[in-house]
């Protein structure tokens, strides 16, 4: 009630609504922001839910945010969300099964797209060796799009394969055709879309982000013109 009567208002105009009815409360930690210790420990995220839990007890009424806060609340998010990459991941390999009307590219798009996962944590582990820590988030932008982006070029491939056997080609010469024409195009998207995500590591607290997303896009699109092709010969 009395704690800050007095105070200068160099100090309480930064702190205090005009009508003292909102405090802004500050936690300092003695560490960087940009620190992480050991299994990627983030101060400020660690200790979100207990200056919750300390707010309510003495405030009453408090919203905490903060980029630890940020951080806390997107873990717990993806962490009660996880399932649905599963049922997208299923969803794509039935979408795949009717546009084309056979069950094998349904088969094949999975294992692309588990491939290309892999290929993905392969990225984050580079980077990590390169800068020292990944921001853990990042693992739900790329999966997401991995799933998208490595479906996506699988139809174009198999769609200009099945176009070109039409067309009365035989097997070879259509799926030479698909890997010149489609595996162009595809390389083509892959570096621009590259180039486009890199610019991320740009955004403040989103470095690790930049390296991370390109390096999986450009093994993906290698994936799609070396493996694809070879799937499809079969």
């Amino acid at each position: 009630t009395y704690g800050l009567l007095g105070a200068p208002s160099f100090i309480t105009q930064n702190y205090i609504s005009p009508d003292n009815s909102t405090y802004l409360i500050t936690v300092n930690f003695n560490v960087t922001e940009d620190f992480r210790g050991p299994n990627d420990f983030y101060p400020a995220q660690s200790a979100t839910a207990e200056i919750r839990d300390l707010s309510q007890k003495y405030l009453g009424t408090a919203e905490v945010t903060g980029q630890g806060a940020v951080a806390a609340d997107t873990a717990q998010l993806s962490a009660s969300s996880g399932y649905a990459f599963g049922l997208i991941f299923v969803f794509l390999a039935i979408a795949v099964g009717l546009l084309f009307a056979a069950y094998l590219p349904p088969i094949l798009v999975l294992i692309v797209v588990s491939l290309a996962t892999a290929l993905g944590y392969v990225s984050i582990f580079l980077t990590g060796v390169v800068l020292g820590h990944v921001d853990y988030v990042v693992t739900d932008v790329l999966t997401a799009v991995i799933l998208g982006v490595s479906t996506d070029y699988f139809v174009f491939i198999l769609a200009r394969y099945r176009e070109e056997l039409r067309s009365g080609k035989t097997n070879f010469e259509a799926l030479s055709i698909a890997t010149d024409k489609a595996g162009f195009a595809v390389v083509v998207s892959g570096v621009t879309v590259a180039v486009s995500l890199g610019a991320i590591s740009l955004v403040s607290g989103l470095e690790s982000w930049g390296p991370v997303l390109p390096i999986t896009m450009l093994l993906t699109v290698v994936l799609e013109v070396t493996l694809v092709p070879a799937l499809l010969s079969l």
